[in-house]
């Protein structure tokens, strides 16, 4: 803001002038259209918006207008005061031409960043806007959020769209954050973004990376809708005792510890994942049901002390169980591993009920750890055995071979008659040369000779060929003799081809 006094340039909140003392012309900015017009201007000359003391308050968190006086938008709680010229600031959809400032509150940068932010303390309400990626912090290293002073009044946490990322420790230990509202924008969160943010419930986000310890400690946190992640770092949810359902789409690995420590956790849906970490669902004391129907590898006490583990689905892919991957499941009664090639040691250590387990035929003992079964069922039984999917696979592979077969021996019989039919009818004498321009043309193709023109075999080198003049050229296809433009087989050469 420049002074008219002096010239001297100033900060845009500041009230008077630095360097000669006078009174700052504050100028107004139009809540509607964003353009500032110099004081006592009464009505924007774009679009006749009202400006000055009895102009309508805009929200800078949602952009909705309310009437002068009103102290808090009524849609997200955002302290409203007086309007002032600060300068625009990118918020959700885009750029809000006016900011509401309050007992001087404004904009702050998030550090070497386009994003801004501001926090309410009446409200409790930290909201950052801008374009890009929100800065990495080390609250260990001395580099802590700028908003990190305020940590135990932050109730709710706004993003706007435009952000792509949470940084790493964000919003850590705001135990008093109970919403996040975070963007389709933003496709990473950072490591230990969240950690210990105990009072939040529930987060729903289409990022595509989470990182390690990102939700750790979260102790009530009870939903996840994250449809979109494809990379959840090691311990990202450790220790949620409240989370209850998850569901993951598109993630292939659960990384080390993912979800230890997960009490409540009832039920795992993760269709796509193909690796299991060590210790990823350890101590899930209420998880009854896991279903990774593609997964291939288990690792070190994956499922350890999941005592009400009852529904394990992954029959078919699992290769390799690793040591003490389900130590302590004292409800399971059932497990079938048909392609499972390792089993490592106390791989089912304590697994008091454990009292069937299939195996595929190809399992050897040398690959099954020591004490994997020890302390489970007295009347446990470990047997080997031909895995329904293989045996369908079997059958399938012997019906189409004797399917094969019949058509062999069919088409020999019409073979047969063909040249006996041939034989009876033929007007040439025997062992008397084809006419000029009838002769065969003999050729092999996997053991069989035949006619090019007509398809018979060797034995009609006396007869004349007549497939020649019908047009057809005959090769082996799939083990049949048939023409390659008509497809007929080589009884029809009297037709013409087409």
């Amino acid at each position: 803001m420049i002074c008219k006094e002096c010239g001297q340039q100033n900060d845009d909140a500041a009230k008077f002038c630095c360097n000669c003392g006078g009174a700052l012309e504050i100028p107004l900015i139009c809540p509607s259209c964003g353009n500032s017009y110099p004081a006592g201007t009464k009505f924007c000359p774009e679009d006749g918006a009202k400006l000055g003391a009895d102009a309508p308050l805009r929200c800078a968190t949602c952009g909705v207008e309310y009437p002068p006086g009103t102290k808090f938008c009524p849609e997200d709680g955002t302290s409203l005061g007086s309007l002032r010229a600060v300068s625009s600031v990118v918020g959700t959809g885009g750029t809000v031409g006016a900011v509401v400032e309050d007992n001087g509150m404004a904009w702050e940068s998030c550090g070497n960043s386009d994003l801004k932010w501001r926090f309410d303390k009446d409200s409790g309400t930290l909201t950052i806007g801008g374009n890009g990626a929100m800065p990495d912090y080390r609250i260990k290293e001395s580099n802590r959020p700028p908003w990190f002073k305020y940590k135990k009044t932050i109730k709710k946490a706004i993003i706007h769209d435009g952000v792509t990322s949470i940084g790493s420790e964000a919003f850590i230990e705001c135990k008093n954050l109970t919403a996040a509202t975070i963007p389709g924008s933003v496709e990473r969160i950072g490591e230990s973004a969240f950690v210990n943010c105990e009072g939040l419930t529930e987060i729903n986000c289409n990022a595509h990376i989470v990182e390690e310890c990102a939700f750790a400690d979260c102790a009530n946190l009870k939903t996840v809708n994250m449809d979109s992640a494809e990379t959840i770092g090691k311990d990202a949810f450790t220790n949620c005792s409240n989370l209850v359902n998850v569901k993951f789409e598109l993630l292939e690995t659960i990384e080390n510890g993912v979800f230890s420590g997960c009490k409540n956790l009832k039920t795992a849906i993760m269709k796509g994942v193909k690796t299991i970490g060590d210790y990823a669902f350890q101590g899930c004391e209420n998880l009854t049901e896991a279903q990774f129907e593609n997964a291939e590898e288990i690792g070190e006490a994956a499922f350890a002390i999941c005592t009400n583990l009852k529904t394990v689905s992954m029959e078919y892919s699992v290769k390799t169980i690793g040591d003490t991957a389900f130590m302590s499941c004292h409800s399971l009664e059932e497990l079938v591993f048909w392609e499972a090639v390792k089993i490592g040691e106390k791989a089912f250590f304590g697994c008091k009920n454990l009292r069937s387990v299939k195996l595929g035929e190809h399992f050897t003992k040398e690959n099954l750890g020591k004490m994997a079964f020890f302390g489970c069922s007295d009347t446990i039984s470990v047997t080997k055995g031909e895995s329904p999917r293989l045996k369908e696979e079997r059958m399938r592979q012997w019906e189409e071979e004797q399917e094969r077969e019949r058509y062999k021996k069919e088409l020999e019989k019409k073979m047969a008659e063909a040249r006996k039919q041939e034989s009876s009818s033929s007007s040439s004498p025997k062992n008397t040369p084809a006419a000029k321009g009838d002769q065969h043309r003999f050729k092999s193709s996997k053991g069989q000779t035949f006619c090019q023109y007509c398809g018979r075999d060797s034995s009609y080198s006396d007869s004349p060929c007549r497939g020649k003049q019908n047009g057809h050229n005959y090769v082996l296809i799939n083990g049949e003799i048939k023409c390659n433009k008509c497809g007929k087989d080589c009884y029809n050469d009297d037709a013409p081809c087409g």
